[in-house]
C-alpha cells in the first residue's frame, strides 16, 4: 500500500540538525516523529495537527529519533550530554539510556537499542538502561551507519564507509 500525504511544518518551524537522521515512523505506520527548532514532535499520519513533546525542549539539539516496537516511546540522541535517552510519546521527563558522543543511527528492537560510533562500531544497549557492548567490530578508519537488527534476530544491516 502507498500512501502520501502532505508534511507542512508548523509555523516558525524549521527541521533541526538536517544532515542527520530527523524523522521517524512508527512500526506501525500511524505516527510519525520528527525534530524542529530542538525539539520533538509527533504527528498521526491521519491528522493534520502536530503535537510537540514535553520535556524535549533543549538548548543543543536532538538527533536519530527512534520509536520503540509499540510505538509508545522515543529514543534520541541528546547533544546537550552526549547520551541517548529515551521518552513516552506522551511527554515526560526524559531517561538515560547510556552516554554517546556520536551515534549515526539508531534502531529499537524488542529490548534493546542498536547504534553506531565512529571508532567504536556497532553496538546494543539494553532499552530499559545500561552499559553498551559492542556486536561489531569496525576496522581502523571504517565508520558504520543506521543499523538495523533483521527479524532472525541474529543479523545485522547497516552501512559501511
Amino acid at each position: 500500500m502507498l500512501t502520501r500525504f502532505a508534511f507542512p511544518l508548523g509555523e516558525g518551524q524549521t527541521f533541526t540538525n538536517p544532515g542527520r537522521p530527523i524523522v521517524a515512523i512508527s512500526p506501525d505506520g500511524t505516527q510519525l516523529v520528527y525534530v524542529a527548532n530542538q525539539q520533538l514532535h509527533l504527528r498521526s499520519i491521519s491528522d493534520l495537527h502536530v503535537r510537540p513533546i514535553a520535556g524535549t525542549q533543549v538548548t543543543l539539539g536532538i538527533l536519530n529519533p527512534v520509536f520503540s516496537p509499540d510505538g509508545q516511546s522515543i529514543a534520541f540522541h541528546s547533544l546537550k550530554d552526549q547520551t541517548l535517552k529515551r521518552i513516552a510519546t506522551t511527554g515526560g521527563v526524559p531517561v538515560t539510556i547510556c552516554p554517546a558522543t556520536n551515534p549515526i543511527g539508531m534502531s529499537w528492537t524488542q529490548d534493546s537499542i542498536l547504534f553506531s560510533e565512529p571508532g567504536k562500531g556497532i553496538l546494543r544497549v539494553p532499552a530499559a538502561g545500561g552499559t553498551p557492548e559492542v556486536v561489531v567490530s569496525l576496522s581502523q578508519g571504517e565508520a558504520a551507519a543506521s543499523p538495523q537488527m533483521l527479524p532472525d534476530g541474529a543479523s545485522i544491516l547497516f552501512a559501511l564507509a
